[in-house]
């Protein structure tokens, strides 16, 4: 049953592969209306179990991941980008999904790879700008 044949090889004939009784496989897929994003066809789609994983919107878990990405020194500024993407949000200076967890891993790491150099404060500020641009 777990089996594929490759037609495309040419030649005489098709070649069967035959899955590893242990072999999965798992993907993932940003929703389909994410910019540049199509929706998967029907037929490939239904050859996965689909769950739906919500956008990470809790400061406190944001705070944590952020803090957490960032190196020992620099910790102290992951609250404040928290507190400024929620006060923006709460204020509609941008949509509610403008900004993901995955902005703040490129914050995080903008701040590790400069800090060093510019400064903690100076590497946040620019990192936000980053960020903020990058979302307009």
């Amino acid at each position: 049953g777990r089996s594929l044949f490759l037609a495309e090889k040419g030649g005489g004939g098709a070649d069967a592969v035959v899955a590893h009784p242990d072999f999965r496989i798992f993907a993932t897929m940003n929703p389909g209306g994410d910019f540049g994003k199509k929706e998967l066809s029907p037929a490939l789609r239904n050859r996965f179990t689909e769950i739906w994983v919500p956008a990470i919107e809790d400061d406190a878990d944001l705070t944590a991941i952020m803090s957490d990405l960032l190196d020992a020194p620099w910790r102290t500024v992951a609250s404040a980008a928290v507190e400024v993407v929620s006060w923006l949000k709460a204020h509609r200076y941008v949509t509610p999904t403008a900004f993901s967890a995955r902005d703040f891993v490129t914050w995080a790491s903008f701040i590790n790879a400069l800090a060093p150099t510019l400064g903690v404060h100076a590497a946040w500020a620019h990192g936000a700008c980053l960020v903020f641009l990058d979302a307009l």
